[in-house]
């Protein structure tokens, strides 16, 4: 399953890298407006376009990686900016819990299986803990201090998402070209 994921992986990766500069109307859409639209007005767009991608085969990822969020803003929009912040949030959420789960949950996991006869994975999950064993709150807190830090952390990110879209959709030089409605208060 692993192996199959990481395959599948490396050749859509692989087909990417291939197509992107053949099919500019795909990979790079506002670059390619004059062919899917002939009426198309050169700078008539309200968003900068994107700076131009290196033409290596995999020298993009690189380059895409490491773009400014004042860039992915001006060229893509605020909902572009909330997507990626999004997911570098959560990554590093999961990460912090993972790092946590290793220090000090396989630990326990581990010490209970020496008393049990499970064996293999199952030897590092809790089902090598007895009912009513006093180890059970470690989960329990765990839990509970995790689902805090979530909700604060989507709360944290809740009020950015307010901040930026306020300053987005008064931004003087986008009227005329607003593409979302603000609401607030509810």
């Amino acid at each position: 399953s692993m192996l199959t994921n990481l395959l599948l992986g490396l050749v859509s990766l692989l087909l990417i890298c291939i197509f992107r500069r053949r099919m500019t109307y795909f990979f790079d859409p506002r670059r390619a407006d004059h062919i899917r639209n002939p009426g198309y007005i050169k700078g008539s767009t309200y968003l900068e376009r994107p700076p131009r991608q290196s033409e290596s085969f995999l020298g993009w990822i690189w380059q895409t990686l490491n773009v400014p969020e004042t860039i992915v803003l001006r060229s893509c929009g605020p909902d572009a900016v909330f997507a990626l912040r999004f997911m570098l949030r959560m990554g590093l959420y999961l990460t912090i819990y993972a790092i946590f789960a290793f220090i000090v949950l396989i630990p326990i996991h581990y010490c209970a299986s020496k008393n049990n006869t499970n064996i293999g994975f199952h030897a590092l999950s809790i089902l090598t803990i007895d009912d009513g064993d006093p180890v059970m709150w470690c989960h329990l807190i765990f839990v509970y201090v995790f689902t805090a830090v979530l909700f604060k952390l989507l709360h944290f990110t809740w009020l950015e998402v307010l901040d930026l879209k306020a300053r987005w959709l008064s931004n003087e030089q986008l009227l005329g070209h607003k593409l979302t409605v603000f609401v607030s208060n509810l």
